[in-house]
C-alpha cells in the first residue's frame, strides 16, 4: 500500500510510514499457558522473540525498498523508526502549518518537537554502563516451586502449594556484558554452588555476606515477573545505583504471564501466599541480628510484600532502617492503615510517585481507588511517609512504571537514599504541599 501511495503522490507529496510494526503472538487459553512449566514458557517466549526479530527484519527491508522507490520517483518518504524522527518535523511543519496555521496545529507541532527533543536527550544519557568495581554479592530467596532443572533462568515456577520451601543462593554472571543505563542485565545468570533450603539456612547463608556493618538490601519485585525478570533487574540497578552491600532478590511466585486481568488477580493471590514466608523470614533475620540494618527496595505490587515485612517487624517491636516504595501499587486506604498501625517499625519510609505511570492507571481502573504511586493531580499523601513526585522527569516511555530504575534523575536520588539513608531535605529536593502535607519533587536538570 505504501508503494502504491508513493506512485500517486509524485513529486509534490510526502508519505510518512510507521515501519516499526509489532507482530503479536497469541496462545489460546490462559489456563493452558499458566499450566506449562517455567522452562516450557521460557522456550515459547524465546521462540516468539526470535520470530518478532525475524519479522522486523522483513519490515525493515521493505522500508529500505520504499525509500529507494521514493528516491527514484523524486518523492518524499519518511519512516517513523529509529532514524525517522528527524524527517517528521519538517514534514509536519509543511503539512500542518503551511496549509493551516491554526492554534491547534501549532500546538501539535510544538508537542511533536518536544517529544523529539526528549527522545534525543534520553538517548544521549544512555551510554554503555561499565561494571562497578567491587560489586556486591547478588543473592536470592524464593518461595517459588522447584522445577528440577539446572538452568537457573527458568528453574523456579509459579505453582503455589504447601510443599513450597524457601530456597536461597548466590547469582554469578559476567560483569563485562555491556548494557545501557536503566536496563535489566542482558547476560546469563547462574547459580554459584548449592541452594540453601529453609528459613534458618537461608538467613545463615545471607549472614556470610552481610559484612561487619550488617547491612543488607532486600528487593521485592512487582507484578508479572519471572524469577529471571527479578534477578536481572536487581543486577541492573545494583550497577546503576553503585551499591556496595549485598542485594537479596526475593522472588515471590508471580505468574509472569501475559499481564492480563486474570494474571493481576492471580499475582495478588501470590502476594497473600507469600505472607507466612515473610513472617518467618523476619523472625530469622532478627535472630541473626540482621534486621536493624535492612534497606528494602520494593517495586509495584512488591510494595505490598514490603508492607507485610513492616507489619511483622512491628509485631515483634523490631526496627528497619529504610523502606523505599517505587511506583507502589498500594491503594491509599490500606497503605495509610499500614503506616498508622505499623509504620513506626521503618525509620525512613519513601514513596516515588508518577502521574504518567500507565500500569498504575490500570490498577486504578481495577480497584477504583488511586494507588499512592500515582503523582501529579492524583497524588495521595500519607503522614509519616516522604513522597517524591517524579512526574516532571518520568514522562516519556511505554508505561513509565520502572522510573525508579530507568530515569536517571530518579535512580540517582534512590541511590543516595539507599547508600546515605538521608531524608528528602538532606537530599535538597524541592518541596511542595498538598492539603497541609509536605511532599518533594524531582525536577529536570
Amino acid at each position: 500500500p505504501a508503494a502504491d501511495a508513493l506512485q500517486s503522490v509524485g513529486q509534490s507529496g510526502t508519505i510518512i510510514n510507521n515501519f516499526r510494526q509489532n507482530p503479536g503472538f497469541l496462545l489460546a487459553r490462559r489456563e493452558v499457558w499458566l499450566g506449562f512449566s517455567q522452562r516450557l514458557r521460557s522456550v515459547i517466549e524465546e521462540s516468539a522473540d526470535m520470530a518478532r526479530q525475524a519479522s522486523q527484519r522483513v519490515v525493515s527491508e521493505n522500508n529500505d525498498n520504499l525509500n529507494k522507490l521514493a528516491l527514484g520517483l523524486d518523492a518524499n518518504y519518511k519512516s517513523v523508526g529509529d532514524e525517522g524522527w528527524e524527517g517528521i518535523e519538517p514534514a509536519a511543519a509543511k503539512v500542518w502549518l503551511a496549509v493551516d496555521a491554526s492554534d491547534d496545529r501549532n500546538s501539535a507541532y510544538e508537542n511533536l518537537k518536544s517529544a523529539k527533543n526528549e527522545i534525543q536527550v534520553r538517548r544521549s544519557r544512555g551510554g554503555s554502563v561499565a561494571p562497578k568495581s567491587g560489586m556486591p554479592a547478588i543473592l536470592f530467596a524464593t518461595n517459588r516451586n522447584e522445577e528440577n532443572t539446572n538452568n537457573l533462568e527458568h528453574r523456579f515456577g509459579q505453582i503455589r502449594n504447601s510443599s513450597n520451601s524457601l530456597k536461597c543462593g548466590r547469582i554469578v554472571f559476567d560483569k563485562n556484558v555491556p548494557r545501557n543505563f536503566g536496563k535489566v542485565f542482558p547476560g546469563q545468570i547462574k547459580l554459584a554452588g548449592q541452594l540453601a533450603v529453609g528459613q534458618s539456612d537461608c538467613v545463615e547463608y545471607l549472614s556470610q555476606f552481610a559484612g561487619s556493618n550488617r547491612r543488607v538490601i532486600l528487593y521485592f519485585h512487582g507484578f508479572n515477573n519471572t524469577f529471571k525478570n527479578a534477578v536481572t533487574r536487581a543486577i541492573g540497578f545494583t550497577m546503576d545505583f553503585g551499591l556496595r552491600e549485598p542485594v537479596l532478590v526475593w522472588s515471590w511466585p508471580s505468574l509472569g504471564g501475559r499481564g492480563g486481568s486474570g494474571e493481576y488477580v492471580g499475582d495478588l493471590n501470590g502476594v497473600d501466599f507469600t505472607n507466612s514466608y515473610i513472617k518467618d523470614f523476619v523472625d530469622s533475620l532478627a535472630e541473626a541480628d540482621l534486621i536493624e540494618e535492612v534497606s528494602i527496595v520494593a517495586h509495584s505490587m512488591g510494595t505490598k510484600i514490603a508492607g507485610q515485612f513492616i507489619r511483622h517487624a512491628s509485631e515483634k517491636n523490631l526496627k528497619i532502617a529504610n523502606v523505599i516504595f517505587v511506583a507502589p501499587d498500594y491503594p491509599k486506604s490500606t497503605f495509610e492503615q499500614l503506616i498508622n498501625e505499623a509504620g513506626a517499625a521503618a525509620l525512613l519510609k519513601t514513596v516515588y510517585a508518577n502521574r504518567h505511570d500507565r500500569a498504575l492507571g490500570y490498577s486504578r481502573a481495577q480497584s477504583k481507588e488511586h494507588p499512592v504511586g500515582l503523582g501529579g493531580d492524583l497524588l495521595e499523601l500519607v503522614q509519616g511517609v516522604e513522597t517524591i513526585d517524579v512526574s516532571k522527569v518520568a514522562v516519556w516511555g511505554i508505561d513509565n512504571h520502572a522510573h525508579g530504575f530507568d530515569v536517571r534523575e530518579v535512580a540517582n536520588d534512590i541511590s543516595r537514599l539507599v547508600i546515605d539513608r538521608s531524608n528528602a531535605d538532606g537530599r535538597a529536593l524541592p518541596q511542595a504541599e498538598k492539603d497541609g502535607v509536605r511532599y518533594w519533587r524531582i525536577e529536570a536538570d
